[in-house]
């Protein structure tokens, strides 16, 4: 055989391969490197000449007996000697394929040494007599997808004309390391100049990043997992067809498809895609087999009512421009962006390949499709690949994804996701991209389901009241409220409530009218409530210790036609004694009405008819009245019956302000379903030893809380937690997962059930019950949809997500109430019709995602995002930090704008000792990326609370100076921390550096990284790797990490004098 002599012991390697050494050197996972496929071969095969045909194609291309070593900084190619055998493998026994499949696995993620040689695998493996597998790994440095197509096309060539007894020839001029050597030589500098200037504009300013790590602390071994949808090839033939006749592209419509689907499930409007380049230009380089191939960012933007074709022209035309500066390095670009100091690993986080490969071999005879591998130790977030192999075995649209940000079905809905959308494109190119469904029928249907409660309880209409007077007729002496030295019996609060309605209906209180009710905690108060809805009016309660102006507001917007209160409140509230109906005149004045349970017709509690009016808090402007009908506070009664399983032996709590509507579930609660309802006193509420005493002193069941105040209790060692509580409510905030965790470890049993539910949707539309702390995760999920409730996770065009995907929670089903009192354009806006079946929706504006054992997860209000630096941050995530650090009794973390107008991050924390702010931040730090970590850490003595339980975050003090983080110099100590310093500002062409600076913030990239291990190895004779510098987060953990390898070394050095008779 002859082939053109090489001349040169050491050969350049190209561009794309210098970018890829610098990836590998910087990397601490070699096997990420790896690239590879098998082919299934479905005839027989003559191992023998297969052999030789491999060996024959090795030496027609040396790139494949070449090793990558240093010459001087420079890496090149040296050629080694190669005597390729066959390796053989039979596993036709026994389950060949799964077998199969562990051994090319194990192989797959084995990492090769660059300057070893040999950076390959080839072996076959035998199915059956008639069918064989042959694989090839080898490292990307040597091969790409093209090249691999081109080598197995010319082992099968080659195999084809040993099998005709022909003589192989090769009679080419140049292999891959001439073009190589060629390309190394030559420079333009004119034109790398463009190049620049035209990707640093194009991304001066940086898209959001896409997706963040999830809550999940139990990822499986393999960082990623592959997953496969196969396209018919009928189907994707007449796919292509349509597509061409509508003029789109397959590679630019894929990628407007996958561009679209990400800006719409995170509300983004830019995304940056990473696409591979063939680079192979002319017909010579398009047959050779070597490493061409480069990844160019693709930075896409669309407005919402751009039209599809419009869009797919859009990423074509940029697509031509990016190759058009395809010269420019994708690591010098990371440099001017200065991407590590951003706090940034990669430009993109997606990435698309379409390979476009021709896999049909039966020319040679032989019977094949090929497949390439995934080693399950992705990088990118999320990498498409369309598997487009010829017509002799099905196209595969493949999404590799990590499990550190997608679980399985979150990966497979976004697969679906992304065909479903093609397919639109392909069938309907002239509406807009917001017009799109995001999912197809099946998932929908799915979706559907999962919002769904599990049971549906049909039942006749009863009213709360009658549902009450039940109890009373079933158990008239038990005792329905407490209230300090006072209770009364179900019989005696029925009789007092039916005195009061009479009086009420002489006022005027009758359906759908509004009484208020403005009364202390009390017993009177819960007579109140029972007797205006027995009167046929709504009640509308006001907390007395709301400000003056605020209840003169809702007096005044409301228009109530009585309001009971008493003498005391009059004078101090200056309430107007027209309609004012006072409790002191409830002995005398009440005597004369009959305490029998009024008629349907006088109560008039209707399905439809208004039952309560309960004034939002106004965080947003003022404060709305939510309208709830008898028809949806039936049904939430009937809803925690089930879920709580209230009984007459249980003990409630009344905690909530009776303008809060967890009152409801307090009230309602306990005196529909025969249990003893126990007001609270004022004291408990600032005094936790106190309200555990008061819990087991009045022997309480069950209590719901707001998840604030919750949070206060689990203060550790403050007091006994009361042993007589099976059931502990909580809601109004998220629920911190160490202190979930934390309450596991003090009780052990106690029922925790997290709920969720706007006032707007009847208390509560889901929840999550946990019996131990909750699984799988950093976070607690609001759980799912509660009896006859449905959820939807919609984008902001009101169309489903995939699953797992972030969107707004819409909330329909039996508690959607009836809308805003006096505000029909507010109300219009937010209880919108069901897209999707009849029925009426509250548009939350919360935004929430199913997580993988179907739970929903809450992560922040649509109008609380977060974005620092272009990294969308969730609060919750750096509070819990914080909690895990020892002197941090309790933290919420919360954004606010200060003096120079940055939103920043700032933490708010109690403990029992006083913390040094600096210290906190430079322990977060260890833990959390740079643009997570709060500007300033503020202590306060306690929380800020609304009168409704939540945190007052009006209230949080702004923060001081000495509350900032600043980094102070302090002077390398030691030789290696003074070596290091010296060598950093020789680098960084800065002063000399400090012992508690980064690397990265001082300026350093990866192409410094690697010079600063090279000195570094030559100045201290040891194996310190580039991984070890990113890993440290200032350079005295550096020098830490030197000194420990000096150590071992020294150790090493002295075992082996010892082994080689140095102790005579």
């Amino acid at each position: 055989m002859s082939h053109r002599q090489l001349k040169s012991e050491t050969f350049p390697l190209n561009r794309q391969q210098e970018e890829i050494y610098i990836d590998f050197t910087n990397s601490d996972n070699k096997a990420l490197f790896n690239i590879g496929g098998y082919v299934d071969i479905r005839n027989s095969i003559n191992e023998k000449l297969l052999e030789i045909a491999i060996g024959l194609s090795i030496e027609e291309n040396p790139i494949l007996k070449s090793a990558i070593t240093l010459k001087g900084l420079k890496p090149v190619h040296i050629i080694k000697e190669s005597n390729f055998q066959l390796q053989v493998f039979d596993y036709s026994s026994g389950n060949p394929e799964e077998k199969s499949k562990i051994h090319i696995d194990n192989e797959f993620c084995k990492e090769f040494c660059l300057d070893e040689g040999q950076l390959y695998k080839v072996g076959l493996i035998k199915i059956s007599e008639e069918r064989f597998w042959l694989y090839f790994i080898s490292h990307h440095i040597i091969i790409d997808g093209a090249g691999y197509a081109n080598w197995i096309r010319k082992i099968f060539e080659l195999y084809q004309q040993l099998s005709l007894g022909k003589t192989p020839l090769d009679s080419r001029d140049k292999t891959f390391l001439h073009i190589a050597g060629e390309h190394a030589t030559k420079t333009n500098a004119k034109r790398a100049s463009k190049s620049s200037l035209y990707w640093n504009q194009i991304f001066h300013q940086l898209p959001d990043v896409p997706f963040h790590p999830l809550n999940n602390s139990t990822c499986p071994r393999k960082s990623s997992s592959k997953i496969v949808l196969t396209i018919p090839p009928l189907e994707y033939s007449s796919l292509l067809e349509k597509a061409a006749d509508k003029n789109l592209a397959v590679l630019p419509l894929f990628l407007t498809a996958i561009s679209t689907l990400v800006n719409r499930i995170n509300d983004t409007d830019a995304l940056v895609i990473g696409t591979p380049l063939h680079n192979r230009t002319s017909k010579e380089q398009r047959g050779m087999i070597g490493a061409f191939m480069s990844m160019m960012p693709v930075k896409l933007s669309y407005s919402g009512d751009q039209l599809i074709s419009d869009a797919v022209k859009q990423t074509s035309q940029l697509l031509k421009s990016g190759f058009r500066n395809r010269e420019y390095p994708l690591s010098a670009l990371y440099r001017d962006l200065g991407l590590l100091r951003q706090g940034r690993k990669r430009l993109y986080d997606v990435a698309f390949n379409y390979q476009q490969i021709d896999f049909d071999f039966s020319e040679y005879g032989v019977n094949a499709r090929t497949h390439y591998l995934s080693h399950g130790q992705e990088e990118v977030p999320l990498t498409v690949t369309l598997c487009e192999y010829g017509d002799k075995q099905p196209t595969e649209l493949q999404l590799d994804y990590r499990h550190d940000f997608f679980s399985a079905a979150h990966a497979q809905g976004l697969l679906d996701s992304i065909f479903v959308l093609v397919q639109g494109m392909i069938e309907q190119p002239d509406i807009s991209l917001n017009s799109l469904n995001l999912v197809g029928q099946e998932q929908a249907k799915k979706l559907i389901e999962l919002g769904q409660s599990k049971t549906t309880v049909e039942q006749p209409f009863i009213s709360a009241c009658e549902m009450f007077e039940h109890q009373v007729v079933a158990n008239p002496d038990a005792t329905a409220v407490i209230s300090g030295e006072y209770s009364l019996t179900y019989e005696a609060l029925n009789a007092r409530a039916n005195q009061l309605a009479r009086r009420l209906r002489t006022l005027g209180a009758g359906a759908d009218s509004l009484v208020a009710i403005c009364l202390p905690r009390s017993i009177d108060m819960i007579v109140s409530i029972l007797a205006v809805l027995k009167s046929g009016a709504a009640y509308l309660p006001i907390d007395t210790s709301y400000p003056k102006q605020r209840i003169h507001y809702m007096l005044s917007d409301a228009a109530p036609r009585v309001v009971i209160s008493s003498k005391t409140l009059q004078a101090d509230l200056a309430l107007d004694s027209e309609n004012l109906l006072l409790t002191e005149h409830w002995i005398d004045g009440l005597v004369q009405y009959s305490d029998q349970n009024l008629s349907c017709e006088q109560s008039g509690n209707a399905k439809r008819a208004l039952a309560y009016v309960i004034y939002t808090s106004g965080t947003t402007g003022e404060p709305k009245g939510v309208m709830v009908e008898h028809g949806q506070l039936s049904s939430f009664v009937n809803q925690i019956k089930h879920s709580y399983k209230l009984s007459p032996s249980d003990r409630m709590l009344q905690f909530s302000s009776i303008g809060f509507d967890i009152a409801v579930e307090e009230c309602f609660g306990a005196l529909c379903h025969g249990a003893a309802l126990v007001l609270r006193n004022e004291e408990i509420v600032n005094d936790i030893g106190a309200f555990w005493q008061f819990c087991q002193q009045n022997m309480i069941s069950v209590i719901s809380l707001p998840t604030a105040f919750w949070h206060q209790l689990m203060e550790v060692g403050k007091a006994p937690i009361s042993t007589s509580l099976r059931l502990v409510i909580l809601g109004g905030e998220a629920l911190k997962y160490a202190k979930a965790c934390q309450w596991f470890e003090l009780t052990q049993s106690i029922e925790l059930l997290n709920t969720y539910g706007p006032t707007e949707t009847t208390v509560t539309a889901c929840s999550y019950s946990m019996r131990g702390a909750p699984q799988g995760g950093q976070s607690v999920p609001i759980g799912q949809a509660n009896i006859n409730t449905q959820l939807y996770v919609l984008d902001k065009h009101m169309q489903m997500v995939p699953y797992g995907a972030k969107g707004e929670l819409y909330i329909g089903g039996d508690g959607v109430a009836r809308g805003y009192l006096n505000r029909p354009q507010q109300t219009r806006q937010v209880f919108v019709e069901d897209p999707i079946k009849p029925g009426r929706l509250y548009r939350t504006g919360d935004i929430v995602r199913f997580q993988f054992d179907n739970n929903l997860e809450f992560i922040s209000r649509n109008d609380d995002q977060v974005k620092i630096r272009g990294f969308r941050v969730e609060p919750q995530e750096v509070s819990e930090q914080l909690l895990k650090l020892p002197e941090i009794s309790d933290a919420i973390v919360h954004p606010r704008k200060l003096e120079n107008e940055q939103l920043q991050l700032i933490a708010y924390v109690t403990g029992e000792k006083p913390i040094k702010s600096t210290e906190i931040i430079a322990q977060l730090k260890l833990s959390l990326a740079d643009y997570m970590t709060p500007a300033a850490v503020v202590q306060v003595p306690e929380f800020p609370f609304t009168q409704n339980g939540k945190i007052a975050y009006d209230q949080l003090p702004v923060p001081k100076a000495e509350d900032f983080y600043v980094r102070e110099y302090i002077a390398p100590q030691g030789e290696i921390e003074t070596l290091l310093a010296n060598s950093w500002s020789r680098l960084l062409g800065i002063d000399l550096a400090g012992r508690l600076d980064n690397f990265f913030e001082l300026g350093g990239h990866s192409l410094l990284v690697s010079r600063l291990v090279l000195e570094l190895n030559r100045e201290c004779g040891i194996e310190l790797t580039v991984s070890d510098v990113f890993k440290a987060k200032t350079l005295s953990q550096l020098a830490q990490t030197i000194e420990q390898k000096l150590l071992s070394k020294t150790i090493a050095d002295e075992i082996n004098e010892l082994d080689n008779g140095g102790w005579l």
